[in-house]
């Protein structure tokens, strides 16, 4: 979820401390004129755990950021590798300062059944999805494609990316269930945490 519904904006020092902690033991040489990906756990006990760090901007993020806050990850990203121009705005110094437009969330379906994509997806709720409601769908893989058990890993097999957008986060929450409820021809296993409920 863009902003992060159950992350206060207050805490926003924690991570930004934490963060420069790290950066303290990378050469400047290494993180100069360049975009990275952080991602992390935060528990509430105020630990911060790193899980990994890319060399890059996620560009799927780019459509969350357009969505929540009106930026350009591409276009920020484009003017770092131009001439060096850092962004004057930020979707973090936005997030900060309460500058939130919408709430983004990016809904992955995704598969633990092989066989063929046209079988596991309901195409025309897709189609739906996209013609009658605007909502932006990555198509990652496609209903022509055949899925076989070596394709199948732990987490799945990743087949659409979609953005939905609300006003609050439980307008993408409530959204994204009824999403999953009616996209799958056959039965996933997925379950939902408790903060996870439609209302």
């Amino acid at each position: 979820m863009t902003p992060p519904f159950n992350y206060p904006a207050s805490k926003a020092k924690l991570i930004e401390d934490w963060v420069d902690d790290i950066w303290a033991d990378f050469p400047t040489s290494v993180i100069e004129d360049s975009s990275f990906n952080i991602e992390l756990w935060h528990t509430p006990q105020d630990e911060i755990i790193l899980t990994e760090i890319n060399p890059r901007a996620a560009h799927s993020y780019h459509y969350n950021y357009l969505y929540s806050f009106g930026t350009s990850l591409f276009g920020d990203n484009l003017a770092l590798a131009k001439d060096g121009s850092e962004p004057k705005t930020t979707p973090w110094s936005m997030w900060k300062n309460g500058e939130v437009k919408n709430y983004t969330l990016i809904v992955l379906i995704t598969t633990i059944n092989p066989g063929n994509v046209s079988e596991i997806l309901d195409y025309d709720y897709v189609k739906h999805l996209e013609d009658k409601e605007k909502i932006l769908v990555r198509h990652c893989k496609q209903p022509s494609d055949v899925l076989r058990d070596a394709d199948i890993t732990a987490a799945g097999v990743m087949l659409l990316q979609i953005w939905v957008v609300g006003q609050t986060p439980q307008d993408c929450i409530n959204k994204e269930i009824e999403i999953r409820s009616k996209i799958y021809k056959k039965k996933e296993d997925y379950e939902y945490p408790p903060t996870w409920a439609s209302k």
